[in-house]
């Protein structure tokens, strides 16, 4: 933006010493933008992620992720986004943070075909490195959104003692109970 379209001018009187006669001077008198709210549809990000437009999806998924604080769905939506382009440190930190919060909100996503297939190529893109624990809990993570609950189990690192870790390994343990039976 411009410095001058937030800017408003008053007419004020002044007098000017030599003349004695009355001249207008015009004061400037900056205005704050008013806070904008953001009205996205529940599934809006979801539906640009699956068209492919990750850009659009990412900015969706950080406004939904600022209005809804203590939702994981819009912080797991943003880590998918940010690791389809290619921003796999900002996805971790998204997944982590998701998963800490809320982490039944990876049981809660609505996935679609083509989201699914996103994901495949997502997790097929990503390099496993048992070294790098960030790697391996977001390939984990993407894992267990597939339903690949046993290899999400293998696929974070054992050294990894994070809250979200801990969590994630709770989710895992738990289906591998009831595959059980």
């Amino acid at each position: 933006k411009n410095w001058y379209e937030n800017t408003h001018y008053i007419k004020q009187p002044s007098y000017s010493q030599t003349r004695y006669k009355k001249q207008n001077t015009y004061a400037i008198k900056k205005t704050t933008p008013k806070k904008t709210i953001y009205h996205y549809r529940e599934n809006e990000g979801w539906d640009w992620l699956a068209k492919g437009e990750a850009s659009y999806a990412l900015d969706i998924f950080a406004i939904q992720s600022q209005q809804n604080l203590n939702s994981g769905i819009p912080k797991v939506g943003f880590a998918i986004a940010a690791a389809s382009l290619g921003e796999t440190a900002r996805a971790t930190r998204a997944m982590r943070k998701a998963v800490r919060l809320d982490p039944t909100s990876l049981d809660r996503l609505i996935i679609n075909n083509d989201i699914k297939t996103r994901l495949n190529t997502l997790s097929d893109t990503l390099n496993y490195d048992k070294n790098n624990i960030d790697t391996a809990f977001l390939l984990s993570s993407l894992a267990y959104i597939q339903g690949k609950h046993t290899a999400a189990q293998d696929l974070l690192a054992n050294d990894d003692k994070s809250d979200s870790a801990i969590r994630l390994r709770k989710l895992t343990e738990q289906y591998r109970e009831t595959d059980h039976f």
